[in-house]
């Protein structure tokens, strides 16, 4: 993936010096979800989170959200608060659920710099 520290190590990363690509989000963002969740992952494990990590963490907090808004751990009554998911407070956002069943959140835009990622903005949907 773009995110990936071996895309900005490797021999044409020259080539993406200036690129912009979106993810969910970055570490450089400001935001108090970010940096906390960020502080306790790194407590955990050692290392920092990518965006893959938020989306995880997301993923299993709108899952127990879920089961305890249904009360039961019964597929149709999680199906069904999943599905009236709106505005969910995630680290990678606010997450609302369509009715597609196709999360809708921010989107966060990093640039390349000098071989690094760099935090552009995030654009709000």
């Amino acid at each position: 993936g773009w995110d990936s520290p071996e895309l900005v190590g490797g021999k044409g990363k020259d080539a993406l010096e200036n690129c912009y690509f979106t993810t969910h989000m970055s570490m450089e963002d400001t935001a108090a979800a970010i940096q906390n969740f960020g502080k306790a992952y790194r407590a955990a494990y050692n290392s920092s989170p990518d965006a893959i990590a938020a989306l995880g963490y997301d993923a299993a907090n709108l899952m127990v959200a879920a089961i305890k808004q249904a009360g039961n751990t019964d597929g149709e009554a999680i199906r069904a608060q999943l599905a009236s998911t709106k505005n969910f407070p995630g680290v990678t956002g606010a997450i609302t659920i369509d009715g597609d069943r196709n999360a809708t959140k921010p989107l966060v835009v990093l640039k390349i710099t000098g071989g690094q990622y760099k935090y552009f903005q995030t654009i709000q949907p």
